[in-house]
């Protein structure tokens, strides 16, 4: 499994697909790689249909906004539903120099192609919708496609768990998880992965991300509440995680490569993603 999310990320952070922009030959490839790798996790189209993707394409009075999602269902003995997104897009060419977006965010649909053939062998209690959203850097517009034509009952959603940047951990290591505050279930889920489950990991979980170093004007500040596509879920009152690394000075720039990456230490990042899924399942079954 290492293997293939390791082939995965680098495949989707390679300059071939110039950084995904929408409606690019490279945002083409990668859905085509997603949807294959969704075939291989038997994954179900969530409409009934024959297509993972779902194309949106919302005219705007300043600019048109469209893309493509990509929608898995995995299906479970309750009916009640976590969604989990990461988004595909990248900000593609700036002055002819490809931006390629390996953490932002090449490694959460990395991450998320693990988590489904990991639910694959594994089936958790909730059902799970596997999204990978386009169009969030222009405005989250694939997270807004997806909650105003949502394939099931909304009502059933009882959180997003979103993952956006999960490579560039840092020294040291860390990983940060925002928007415990947004259901009971998670209450203490930090302490219970950190005591339990990375005694042996350099890697560890902080509670809310944090700005990074020498950001220290207002205009400088990241809210992390809307920095990503779980912004739209909490705008509809679902409870949300968001799940990534912090800031770093490649974001947004040509430097943002697979190459610049500690693979083994994002090894680590799949799995910590995965014992906070499972952790989430069994935590919301009792609530």
């Amino acid at each position: 499994m290492p293997d293939q999310l390791v082939a995965d990320f680098a495949y989707l952070a390679d300059a071939s697909l110039e950084g995904r922009k929408p409606g690019t030959n490279g945002s083409l490839a990668a859905q085509e790689y997603i949807a294959q790798r969704y075939r291989e996790a038997d994954l179900l189209v969530a409409t009934g249909g024959n297509d993972y993707r779902h194309a949106f394409d919302n005219d705007r009075t300043i600019g048109r906004q469209f893309g493509v999602n990509l929608i898995g269902h995995r299906q479970a003995e309750l009916t009640q539903i976590i969604v989990i997104t990461a988004h595909y897009d990248h900000i593609g060419k700036i002055s002819g120099r490809i931006h390629p977006g390996a953490d932002d965010n090449a490694s959460g649909v990395a991450v998320l192609l693990s988590l489904a053939r990991r639910t694959q062998l594994s089936p958790l209690s909730h059902q799970i919708l596997f999204v990978a959203t386009d169009s969030e850097e222009k405005g989250l517009h694939g997270a807004k496609a997806l909650l105003a034509d949502f394939p099931g009952d909304v009502e059933q959603v009882v959180y997003n768990l979103n993952l956006d940047m999960l490579a560039r951990v840092g020294r040291p290591a860390r990983l940060y998880l925002t928007g415990i505050n947004t259901h009971t279930a998670f209450t203490g889920i930090v302490e219970q992965l950190n005591e339990q489950l990375l005694q042996d990991s350099a890697l560890r979980l902080i509670k809310e991300h944090r700005q990074p170093r020498g950001r220290r004007s207002v205009s400088q500040q990241i809210n992390y509440k809307n920095a990503s596509d779980h912004a739209v879920f909490a705008d509809h009152g679902i409870p949300y995680l968001f799940f990534g690394v912090g800031g770093h000075n490649d974001y947004h720039t040509p430097r943002d490569t697979f190459e610049r990456v500690e693979v083994d230490l994002f090894i680590e990042v799949e799995a910590l993603a995965w014992a906070l899924l499972l952790a989430t399942d069994q935590r919301l079954q009792s609530e």
